[in-house]
């Protein structure tokens, strides 16, 4: 296995992660070819005996991070304190903290992760208080990668784990002994099936009658969806699932019809954030609001419909721009925003307009006290 091809595990723990980050490492089988690194809340002075304390319950190598330190299979590595981890081309880079600011360390090594290994990674978030890790498994769910969660009850403290929880964003809420055989099932399983080219005629009339099946239990059409993207998320859920063959998964989705549900979620892609691609953003603040505004002078009368709008962060934000807008030329206009989704589950958060801390990586605090 090249390193580029190492499946790398990012662990995020906090307050109540020693426990559960011994029962995991008993639980590795230590030749499965994974490179584990794990992120956890450091107090900046304080010496960490993390390292002596894994040692006793597995013979992997463990190493606390150095700034270039290259990515080896069957290997832990370790955060240091004082310092963000970044991963880039197998190399772990660090980065210094920024004093004064809210720091979520394990959402901002979950989103370098999801750059730089795609769906060949997967992210697992134990115990902990606070919400750090919610934001940054949305980056390796959009990415295509395992997302795995410590079972609530079973956290010292459950407030990270919920909070993961809540995004929707999550393949399974798992115990922990039971992780290493999720990963290794499922990074086994996905490898076996994508050597199947897609492009095999048998395979493409497969998944057109997944699709078909799909439609029949929830009333959703994906037959649209380009092809090689449904292909990597059905294979996705089969592997979930310790299922080899395309075929096995038609006959699964049939007999079992809450399957269709999970595909769906899959398929979607229910991933969002505040303030998404700057770019985008940046001209509708300074290009599309004021040429909307401008032509809507006499009515003083907008409608917005935000379309696929997840768990709302997009019409929120959209909301917010307007606003900031409206408020800076003293300008009062009557302003309705539409927001609908497939999914129910999202429209419900997004109704609640209630947002973890760890939103603070993506939003500004003027906006965030503002609002």
């Amino acid at each position: 296995m090249t390193k580029k091809n190492i499946p790398i595990i990012g662990i995020g723990a906090s307050a109540g992660g020693l426990e559960p980050l011994e029962l995991f490492f008993e639980n590795v089988d230590e030749k499965a070819g994974f490179a584990y690194i794990v992120v956890q809340h450091l107090a900046p002075n304080h010496k960490s005996l993390m390292d002596e304390l894994l040692a006793r319950h597995t013979s992997l190598p463990i190493s606390v991070i150095e700034d270039g330190t290259i990515v080896e299979a069957n290997h832990i590595y370790l955060n240091p304190p004082k310092k963000i981890v970044e991963i880039n081309n197998n190399l772990i880079v660090l980065r210094d903290k920024k004093e004064n600011q809210l720091s979520f360390p394990i959402s901002y090594f979950f989103q370098s992760l999801s750059e730089a290994n795609g769906d060949n990674c997967a992210a697992i978030v134990l115990s902990g208080t606070g919400s750090d890790g919610s934001e940054g498994v949305k980056y390796i769910k959009e990415k295509g990668g395992l997302v795995l969660i410590q079972l609530p009850e079973t956290a010292k403290f459950d407030g990270m784990p919920k909070n993961a929880i809540y995004t929707g964003a999550i393949d399974k809420i798992s115990q922990v002994d039971a992780m290493p055989a999720e990963l290794a099932l499922y990074f086994n399983h996905t490898k076996k099936i994508l050597e199947k080219e897609i492009t095999n005629e048998n395979n493409l009339s497969v998944i057109l009658e997944i699709l078909k099946e799909l439609k029949s239990q929830i009333g959703m059409d994906f037959s649209e969806y380009k092809p090689s993207t449904v292909h990597r998320r059905i294979v996705k859920r089969a592997g979930l699932l310790g299922i080899y063959e395309l075929t096995e998964y038609y006959e699964h989705i049939k007999s079992n019809i809450s399957e269709g549900e999970f595909l769906a979620k899959e398929l979607l892609i229910g991933v969002t954030r505040f303030f998404r691609d700057d770019n985008v953003f940046q001209a509708i603040k300074e290009d599309v609001i004021p040429e909307i505004i401008e032509k809507n002078k006499e009515s003083k009368q907008i409608r917005i419909w935000v379309a696929a709008c997840s768990t709302g962060e997009e019409a929120f934000s959209i909301a917010i721009l307007f606003k900031e807008y409206l408020k800076k030329n003293n300008l009062q206009y009557d302003i309705t925003i539409f927001a609908t989704d497939l999914d129910k589950e999202a429209i419900k958060v997004a109704s609640n307009r209630v947002f973890p801390e760890s939103i603070a990586t993506e939003v500004s605090r003027e906006i965030l006290n503002t609002y």
